[in-house]
């Protein structure tokens, strides 16, 4: 699989700890050239203070200067963090808007999804990001990431079918040391919490990035959209995960604006290093917040903070089926379906 020298432009919206992983970073530079794609660093991506890569006036204007050069085919996002959120007063959206070009990352980078979607009302990919997805091309995994990518950010196919994976991973190796492959799962496929049919726009969220966003002008309305759910890793730490107590706060703040009223079906990730006893857990979790709803619910599908992910375009629209267990993108037309 190859992209033909399309050039990535990377951006460091949120955190980058490059004095600790620069063997990691040469690996996937070294592997986005085996896939055929050029690249290129903004000039403050590859800085490192502390918690954040740069300040927020700063990294802004990295996202100015990757929209506005005509040399860029896609905006691409170096990993993720806890801190896009201070950036967003600092954008020009005008400018992002008159330089529009397809912007793509997962996690903390949601707010910015939220940010520009909310602005401009430009449609975004919910994607790889290149210090994650670009690591390791095992042909179990990037045969399905960078099918996806091509598919969906790329060419803008539609009626793209979602699928599982055969494998996936939630395994953790140290980035600084990186002395093994991680570990492949048999992947038990995408399966339905809640049994109904419906076609709607997507919206989505990773917790706890989307609560920061609740209540600014950069908040978009989930009334009548299908919202996908992320389950990321732990607050401090890349090896842990999401606790369920964590989750559960963030459910209820969510719906105590009506978010789980207003919605029309869930889309939910692979929850990322859950137990079974956790997964249950969350799945319990789930089914108290929709308790009264009729609408469906898919669960464990290869989105984020897993690999391999599917790259999910923002307020395209999709269906989920789950008498023939369809779950389709970019779908030609919404309408109301159950």
């Amino acid at each position: 699989m190859y992209f033909n020298w399309l050039t990535l432009w990377i951006v460091a919206p949120s955190w980058w700890p490059a004095r600790f992983y620069s063997k990691r970073l040469e690996k996937c530079i070294k592997n986005a050239k085996k896939l055929k794609f050029k690249l290129k660093f903004m000039k403050h991506s590859l800085n490192s203070n502390w918690y954040i890569s740069d300040s927020p006036q700063n990294r802004a204007e990295d996202i100015h200067q990757a929209f506005v050069d005509p040399e860029v085919d896609i905006v691409m996002t170096m990993i993720w963090g806890n801190h896009s959120l201070q950036v967003l007063k600092y954008l020009d959206y005008d400018l992002i808007k008159r330089n529009f070009k397809p912007f793509v990352g997962f996690s903390d980078i949601t707010v910015l999804h939220y940010a520009i979607i909310s602005q401009i009302w430009k449609q975004t990919y919910y994607g790889p990001a290149f210090m994650t997805q670009f690591w390791d091309l095992r042909k179990e995994l990037v045969n399905y990431t960078f099918w996806y990518f091509e598919k969906v950010v790329v060419k803008k196919q539609r009626n793209v079918i979602v699928q599982s994976s055969k494998y996936y991973i939630d395994d953790f190796v140290d980035w600084a040391e990186e002395s093994r492959y991680r570990k492949l799962y048999v992947n038990k496929w995408q399966r339905w919490l809640k049994r109904w049919k419906a076609i709607w726009q997507i919206i989505w969220w990773c917790i706890p990035s989307l609560n920061r966003v609740l209540g600014t002008r950069y908040w978009i309305s989930p009334k009548d959209k299908i919202f996908f759910i992320d389950i990321p890793e732990g607050h401090c730490r890349i090896d842990e995960w999401l606790e369920i107590p964590d989750v559960d706060a963030c459910f209820a703040q969510l719906d105590n604006v009506g978010l789980f009223d207003e919605i029309k079906g869930l889309v939910i990730s692979i929850p990322y290093r859950y137990t079974e006893k956790m997964k249950k857990d969350f799945e319990d979790l789930i089914l108290y917040y929709t308790r009264w709803k009729d609408y469906p619910i898919l669960m464990d599908v290869n989105i984020w903070h897993i690999d391999p992910i599917v790259s999910i375009p923002y307020l395209s629209n999709v269906l989920l089926d789950s008498e023939k267990d369809l779950f389709v993108l970019n779908c030609e037309k919404i309408w109301k379906v159950g």
